[in-house]
């Protein structure tokens, strides 16, 4: 049962993703009227009503790609929860956030995570959904699955079926320092492959070596690294989500229904 309402929920969401914004036609007519305002005199009034009218039909559209969600879970699965939603919110305190993909075997360069957030903006629910927001990919994390936003389409994947380990991984930072890392040692900006310095380069300075905890998501459709700048923080989000799978294949009560909005 609750597997049909998941390929109902993702059903859902990819059909409000192909919703056309009414906002984007406002906003042109909008700009016409600035445009022509000089060469026909319309009235001043008319830039402040299709100014408030585009304010509001872009709320609308907004708010029309809001999914509603009731959950029904048992009192000691909401505590596991919140366990989760905490870890998650402690990565947000990381100074440096960085992720890449890992497609087919082929190993993209850390990105920036843009944003992790502990209040969703696609869903609309009494738990709170967290999510992290990887640019080219997006995790919202429900109390029984993953929803992941990729290649303008959404699916969801269970988290039993989701690998996870952390590691401590050492990099060099060459701008931006981290706050909250250790530096382990320094290396050169060019080096070569035994760690010495590359000396085809003029301009080649020592940087420093930071110490990062890495967090890998392994399923058979995907392949994440995060990497945070404060340690301890990844081994507590592993904690929270095996304990999360733990209480996902016991007898806990974790039902949820998808409200008309």
């Amino acid at each position: 049962m609750n597997d049909l309402i998941k390929n109902n929920l993702t059903k859902e969401l990819n059909e409000k993703y192909e919703l056309y914004p009414f906002w984007i036609i406002i906003f042109f007519i909008n700009g016409a009227h600035i445009l022509f305002y000089d060469v026909y005199g319309f009235w001043p009034v008319i830039e402040v009503v299709l100014t408030a009218f585009l304010i509001v039909t872009f709320l609308y559209d907004k708010r029309r790609k809001v999914t509603i969600l009731s959950f029904d879970l048992d009192a000691s699965f909401i505590m596991v929860h919140n366990d989760f939603v905490s870890s998650i919110s402690c990565l947000m305190l990381s100074d440096k956030q960085l992720f890449r993909k890992n497609d087919l075997g082929k190993v993209s360069d850390f990105e920036r995570v843009r944003d992790i957030k502990v209040k969703n903006y696609l869903f609309e629910s009494d738990i709170s959904i967290p999510s992290i927001n990887c640019q080219s990919i997006v995790f919202h994390f429900l109390p029984n699955c993953i929803v992941i936003f990729e290649k303008n389409e959404y699916r969801y994947v269970n988290y039993q079926d989701v690998k996870i380990s952390t590691s401590k991984v050492d990099m060099l930072s060459y701008s931006c320092h981290p706050k909250d890392s250790e530096v382990v040692g320094y290396g050169w900006q060019h080096q070569r492959i035994d760690g010495t310095r590359d000396r085809r380069f003029k301009v080649n300075r020592e940087v420093p070596r930071y110490r990062f905890e890495r967090i890998t998501l392994k399923h058979n459709t995907f392949e994440i690294d995060f990497v945070f700048s404060k340690e301890g923080r990844g081994l507590n989000f592993q904690v929270a989500i095996n304990s999360l799978v733990k209480a996902l294949m016991g007898k806990y009560k974790v039902e949820f229904e998808i409200i008309e909005s």
